[in-house]
């Protein structure tokens, strides 16, 4: 068999592929299994309502009755998230891990058509999103993080998923789907600004083009759904909480500031943003189909949306560009498998190396940041629980150290010296202490 041949049947394995995922998906859950629980996920065990823990339903739905009117309108994802404070951690962990693999083939599928498998593409797509996803723990191992950001991308993505196929092969959405894609993208505007922007930007945008360019029949179902995550993205921004949150900063001022903020969590994605500029190059040099190149472009544009509403955030962190990566990513997917098979394939077959090799390395690297940092911070757990039976209400713990952006602690407040900061409040309200500090 020719060497082309076996890189060929390679791409189009479906069990190279299955064997992929799974081997993602068994990654992320070692991942997720050494990620306790760190800030934020202590004070969502808590409601909004009574400050009283959370031990059902009906607490959950009245605390985020209380978080819409005081804290912001992303009530979707954190009931998600206090629901899952609510269960086993294990819990959590697999379903995690089934999310980060789904957003990852989805991603890697977006432009592909039905029963298309390119094996290929899914680890090139994996490799960039472990090497330059800004804070890797935060939204793909953190609780609060993951819920909020990964989990946002991957209803985003399904509903992207539609749009793309009406403008690629103006194939309408399966009528299986009936009523319930407009409820998911009601779903997908309501639960975080920076995908729900971009989902909503992107959409339209392929719905234009396919209609001025290629005189497509506009979708009555999709324009409705269009309209429904837009509803639900008004939903979420004119929370009364999120509205007092952001009054303060909606002036020329704040949102320069904010600007000029989101221009630097931008600057983070440069090297995916210098990729997706090599691989448009070539296949404009190629002739590539220009509905392909304009899916990508709209994908890029998306990106960009996506990071730039931030502007007019009261204040970003690196997590928030978490949509604006797997766009980027998802741009140069639309565009590899034909530079794959044009003359341009040795450099392509280079540059998946050298991604494989950083991949490696990096993985190697951030799994022992994450097993280390879980291993100090359950030393600590052992001496509160020691403390606790020995009938003490106070206790103090030592410091742990999170050495890589793989670890949900890189960036986040753990506890300080002083007993009264919010994170030490509610971690010892949560093992039933009177005060916990740091020695």
């Amino acid at each position: 068999m020719k060497k082309g041949d076996m890189l060929e049947k390679l791409r189009r394995s479906g069990r190279a592929e299955l064997l992929l995922l799974a081997a993602v998906f068994a990654v992320l859950l070692l991942c997720n299994m050494k990620t306790p629980m760190i800030a934020d996920d202590y004070a969502y065990c808590f409601s909004f309502a009574d400050g009283q823990r959370v031990d059902s339903l009906g607490d959950i739905l009245a605390s985020m009755a209380a978080h819409r009117l005081w804290m912001n309108g992303r009530v979707i994802a954190h009931f998600l998230v206090q629901l899952f404070l609510m269960l086993p951690p294990p819990v959590f962990d697999i379903v995690n891990s089934a999310v980060f693999a789904a957003a990852l083939y989805l991603t890697a599928s977006l432009a592909r058509k039905k029963g298309e498998r390119d094996v290929l593409l899914l680890l090139g797509c994996f490799c960039l999103l472990w090497i330059y996803t800004p804070a890797f723990g935060q939204v793909f191992l953190w609780l609060d993080g993951a819920v909020n950001y990964l989990w946002s991308v991957l209803f985003s993505l399904l509903m992207l998923k539609a749009y793309v196929g009406k403008f690629m092969d103006d194939r309408e959405l399966p009528k299986a789907w009936g009523w319930l894609f407009p409820v998911l993208c009601f779903a997908v505007g309501a639960f975080c600004e920076p995908s729900a922007t971009g989902t909503i930007f992107c959409c339209a945008l392929l719905l234009a083009l396919g209609r001025i360019l290629y005189k497509q029949r506009l979708s009555p179902l999709l324009l409705l759904s269009l309209a429904a995550a837009f509803a639900g993205f008004l939903y979420m921004v004119l929370a009364p909480g999120e509205v007092n949150n952001k009054s303060a900063t909606l002036t020329i001022s704040g949102v320069s500031y904010g600007f000029v903020n989101s221009m630097e969590l931008y600057r983070q994605l440069w090297p995916l943003l210098l990729i997706y500029l090599a691989l448009a190059f070539a296949a404009w040099h190629l002739k590539l189909d220009p509905r392909r190149q304009l899916l990508a472009l709209s994908f890029i544009l998306a990106s960009i949306a996506g990071v730039f509403v931030l502007s007019f955030a009261g204040y970003a962190e690196p997590r928030s560009a978490c949509y604006g990566c797997f766009m980027a990513v998802a741009a140069s997917a639309v565009l590899f498998p034909a530079i794959l098979e044009s003359r341009f394939q040795p450099a392509a077959l280079f540059a998946l190396t050298a991604a494989l090799a950083a991949t490696l390395y990096w993985g190697a690297v951030g799994v022992q940041d994450i097993c280390e940092s879980c291993a100090q911070q359950e030393r600590n757990e052992a001496l509160i629980l020691e403390a606790l039976e020995s009938g003490e209400k106070d206790a103090a713990v030592g410091p742990v150290y999170f050495a890589t952006k793989y670890s949900a602690g890189c960036g986040l407040s753990y506890i300080s010296q002083d007993p009264s900061d919010w994170n030490n409040v509610y971690m010892a309200e949560y093992y039933g202490l009177d005060s916990l500090r740091l020695v």
